[in-house]
């Protein structure tokens, strides 16, 4: 209740696929940090996005969402493991940072059935849902899969992958920070 969206654009749509520029994850996150903390209210920050790194969680922006996620106790955050699975230490950067919650992707019965008019006997981890190898991560699992209305040109409306799956932890946490 009372809850409000803010976005905060890391990509530039001039380099191809919106590819985002040096520093600026870092200066969003350092945004909603200075943000929660001047107006004294919980932040709880979704980044569905990710890529792969070389040695889980020795990015430059996994040290930097662990320090400000340290330095801001108003802060938490949900980011998605990536879709590099099933082998290990397949989790992206920046989900591996040790103070982000990392979302791996769940396909459950309800949605097997409603999306694609399978059933699954039990909730399984989508394969291609990235795991750890050096740490232990995801910190969990979420349905990581949507239905949309839109856009309408991609042809299918259904998408599957860990940036469905994070949303769904960040709402998660957001109730939760609520109620406390």
């Amino acid at each position: 209740p009372g809850a409000r969206v803010m976005s905060l654009k890391i990509g530039n749509n001039t380099l191809s696929g919106g590819a985002t520029t040096p520093g600026s994850m870092k200066r969003a996150l350092e945004y909603a940090s200075r943000w929660a903390t001047e107006h004294q209210t919980p932040v709880v920050i979704n980044l569905s996005y990710g890529i792969g790194s070389e040695h889980e969680g020795n990015a430059d922006i996994d040290h930097v969402l662990t320090r400000i996620l340290e330095g801001n106790p108003l802060l938490a955050a949900s980011v998605s493991a990536g879709n590099s699975g099933p082998g290990l230490s397949t989790v992206g950067t920046p989900a591996a940072s040790p103070r982000a919650w990392t979302a791996g992707a769940l396909l459950s019965q309800e949605n097997a059935s409603t999306l694609w008019g399978g059933g699954n006997h039990e909730a399984v981890v989508f394969g291609f849902s990235s795991r750890g190898g050096e740490l232990a991560k995801p910190d969990g699992v979420t349905p990581g899969v949507a239905w949309a209305t839109t856009p309408p040109f991609l042809g299918w409306p259904v998408m599957a992958g860990t940036s469905m799956a994070a949303p769904q932890a960040t709402g998660a946490h957001a109730l939760l920070i609520s109620a406390a």
